[in-house]
């Protein structure tokens, strides 16, 4: 492609030839920097304060609503990667299942979803902070959004990955997340 312009949801200005005709752009299946998306797709990541600056989806994500509030929806394995200042800091994110996961027959419905927030060292390693595992299947309690809440508190700026995975059973089947506003302040 040379010489596109993003107006609204359309391309203008684009160019097929033999060199460009195969080439996709997707946030499904490897780590993306946000900066490098399309405005349509940072606008995803409105509800997250800061936003992520890496992403990474295994089936791909999209803005949804669900109870009445604008969520991201991912599925397992998700990861969101997040810059945090040096200092005292508490990140704040509501998380659900969707309820058309669980609402289906026994052996087709979710097992759960697990979220989950790590510190990520300069050497790639992490740290686990803090976990919810909704399964609001077995659990009716589970239903809706539940906040997870990390506070954290390190001498320079460092990496926090908010994650989600599959649930007890580790069966992706359905696992059907749910991001609602994210905070780190």
């Amino acid at each position: 492609m040379t010489d596109a312009e993003l107006r609204g949801t359309t391309l203008v200005g684009v160019t097929l030839d033999g060199t460009t005709a195969g080439e996709t752009w997707s946030v499904t299946g490897r780590e993306v920097l946000t900066a490098e998306w399309l405005d349509r797709d940072r606008a995803m990541l409105a509800q997250f304060t800061p936003r992520p600056w890496k992403f990474y989806s295994q089936y791909g994500s999209r803005l949804t609503t669900e109870g009445g509030r604008s969520a991201l929806f991912v599925h397992p394995d998700t990861r969101l990667w997040f810059k945090v200042p040096a200092g005292p800091r508490v990140l704040r994110v509501s998380c659900a299942v969707q309820a058309a996961a669980y609402a289906g027959a026994a052996g087709d419905r979710s097992d759960g979803v697990e979220f989950f927030v790590e510190h990520e060292r300069a050497d790639g390693t992490r740290e686990r902070l803090g976990s919810l595992m909704l399964d609001p299947a077995r659990r009716p309690a589970d239903a809706g959004y539940h906040e997870l809440t990390v506070k954290v508190d390190y001498p320079e700026i460092t990496n926090l990955v908010l994650s989600t995975g599959p649930g007890a059973a580790q069966s992706y089947t359905r696992d059907w997340a749910l991001f609602g506003p994210l905070t780190i302040e």
